[in-house]
């Protein structure tokens, strides 16, 4: 949460309203899973104040920013306000900017982290997959010996990581941090002798696509494994944390 608040707004100079926004982002993104019925002192109602608070605080931040634009940040808000200055571009309201502020924001905050996690879950169950991956990534420290210290991955590197991507994708696919996408129905529609009626509301569950055993043969190969507690629902998550000992390579 904290680096993808300092990549959309550089708040990490501000300690107190980082916490701050972290906190209320947080409640915002538990409301998702509960039912929307407000009532006080439920998860949705805690969400709902939480938002307010949020859009309080961004158009602050918002007005401050508009206020200093000879040291302003280069960040993605520094991008969507020169846009929306920009005469050439559609001119977006205050709501809008904070509602893709939020967004950004959201969209980033538990995706990479749950897939980092799973991914260093995944390898420690698959020993064989962790020093095939430990292997490939000494090779190019060893090509890159005798550069530059300050020197950093080039694309040739990058390209080079044929299995650093193979388990990327493969936490990816096993992680399933979106659980699925609604889609509404336009047309009678028949699968496998089930009629969805024109206008019906469909859920389509990306964690069952990702096993499929018609595309991925052996789909729960990577099926984790252990004495770490995962749960899978409303969110991938591990409760009670994951603890791991790293060694140098």
């Amino acid at each position: 949460m904290l680096l993808v608040l300092k990549l959309v707004a550089s708040t990490e100079g501000n300690i107190a309203l980082t916490k701050e926004l972290e906190e209320a982002m947080h409640q915002v993104s538990l409301s998702f899973f509960t039912v929307a019925i407000n009532l006080p002192g439920t998860t949705y109602n805690k969400g709902l104040k939480a938002r307010r608070k949020l859009v309080q605080m961004l158009g602050k931040l918002v007005e401050e920013r508009r206020a200093s634009k000879c040291s302003r940040s280069n960040d993605i808000l520094d991008t969507i306000l020169k846009n929306s200055e920009d005469t050439n571009c559609v001119i977006q309201t205050d709501e809008q900017i904070i509602d893709q502020i939020i967004a950004f924001v959201l969209s980033g905050y538990e995706t990479a982290s749950i897939v980092l996690m799973m991914a260093v879950k995944y390898l420690h169950d698959h020993p064989l997959a962790q020093d095939e991956l430990r292997k490939e990534n000494l090779e190019i420290r060893k090509g890159n010996l005798g550069k530059p210290e300050n020197y950093t991955l080039n694309w040739d590197d990058y390209r080079s990581m044929s299995f650093t991507r193979s388990v990327v994708l493969e936490a990816l696919r096993m992680a399933s941090i979106g659980l699925g996408f609604l889609r509404r129905t336009t047309v009678d529609t028949e699968i496998k002798g089930y009629v969805i009626p024109k206008g019906w509301t469909v859920f389509v569950s990306t964690v069952e696509t990702n096993k499929d055993p018609d595309t991925y043969p052996e789909p729960l190969k990577w099926e984790e494994i252990g004495e770490n507690k995962i749960v899978r629902f409303p969110r991938v998550e591990a409760p009670n944390g994951l603890y791991y000992r790293l060694r140098d390579c």
